[in-house]
Protein backbone atom coordinates (compact mmCIF):
# COMPACT_ATOMS: atom_id res chain seq x y z
CA UNK A 1 0.00 0.00 0.00
CA UNK A 2 1.06 3.24 -1.08
CA UNK A 3 1.71 5.92 1.41
CA UNK A 4 -0.11 9.29 0.42
CA UNK A 5 1.36 12.61 2.06
CA UNK A 6 -0.55 16.05 3.09
CA UNK A 7 0.12 19.70 4.33
CA UNK A 8 -2.82 21.15 5.65
CA UNK A 9 -2.62 24.67 6.62
CA UNK A 10 -4.03 25.29 10.23
CA UNK A 11 -5.87 28.09 11.91
CA UNK A 12 -5.86 28.28 15.59
CA UNK A 13 -2.97 26.78 16.66
CA UNK A 14 -1.49 29.73 19.68
CA UNK A 15 1.51 27.90 20.90
CA UNK A 16 3.74 24.76 20.82
CA UNK A 17 1.39 22.90 22.69
CA UNK A 18 -1.61 23.45 20.27
CA UNK A 19 0.88 21.55 17.83
CA UNK A 20 1.28 18.91 19.82
CA UNK A 21 -1.80 18.53 20.61
CA UNK A 22 -2.82 18.72 17.11
CA UNK A 23 -0.11 16.11 15.78
CA UNK A 24 -1.31 13.41 18.17
CA UNK A 25 -5.11 14.08 17.59
CA UNK A 26 -4.20 13.45 14.06
CA UNK A 27 -1.57 10.36 14.70
CA UNK A 28 -4.59 8.49 16.87
CA UNK A 29 -6.38 7.96 13.24
CA UNK A 30 -6.59 4.59 11.90
CA UNK A 31 -4.63 4.98 8.34
CA UNK A 32 -2.37 7.94 9.94
CA UNK A 33 1.55 6.72 9.84
CA UNK A 34 2.59 9.59 11.02
CA UNK A 35 1.68 13.53 12.00
CA UNK A 36 3.69 16.81 12.24
CA UNK A 37 2.39 20.30 13.02
CA UNK A 38 4.60 23.45 13.13
CA UNK A 39 3.30 26.11 15.80
CA UNK A 40 4.64 29.45 13.90
CA UNK A 41 3.74 28.15 10.27
CA UNK A 42 0.44 27.17 11.28
CA UNK A 43 0.75 23.97 9.37
CA UNK A 44 0.85 20.67 9.40
CA UNK A 45 2.10 17.48 7.53
CA UNK A 46 0.25 13.86 7.68
CA UNK A 47 1.21 10.66 6.41
CA UNK A 48 -1.40 7.98 5.63
CA UNK A 49 -1.79 4.64 4.02
CA UNK A 50 -5.51 3.73 2.47
CA UNK A 51 -8.04 5.71 1.16
CA UNK A 52 -7.26 8.57 -1.58
CA UNK A 53 -10.07 10.75 0.03
CA UNK A 54 -9.28 11.16 3.70
CA UNK A 55 -9.09 14.87 3.74
CA UNK A 56 -12.93 14.88 5.07
CA UNK A 57 -11.19 12.77 7.92
CA UNK A 58 -8.11 14.60 8.86
CA UNK A 59 -10.58 17.77 8.76
CA UNK A 60 -12.92 16.48 11.30
CA UNK A 61 -10.55 15.33 13.17
CA UNK A 62 -8.63 18.72 13.56
CA UNK A 63 -12.26 20.63 14.22
CA UNK A 64 -12.57 17.95 16.87
CA UNK A 65 -8.83 19.27 18.54
CA UNK A 66 -10.04 22.67 18.59
CA UNK A 67 -8.71 23.90 15.33
CA UNK A 68 -9.79 24.92 11.24
CA UNK A 69 -8.18 23.70 8.48
CA UNK A 70 -7.73 26.83 6.25
CA UNK A 71 -6.53 24.40 3.34
CA UNK A 72 -5.15 21.58 1.45
CA UNK A 73 -2.22 21.44 -0.24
Amino acid sequence: MTRKRIDLKIQGMHCKGCALGLAAALEHLPQVRSANALFPQQTATVQWEGEEAYEPVLRAATEEAGFEVVSFQ
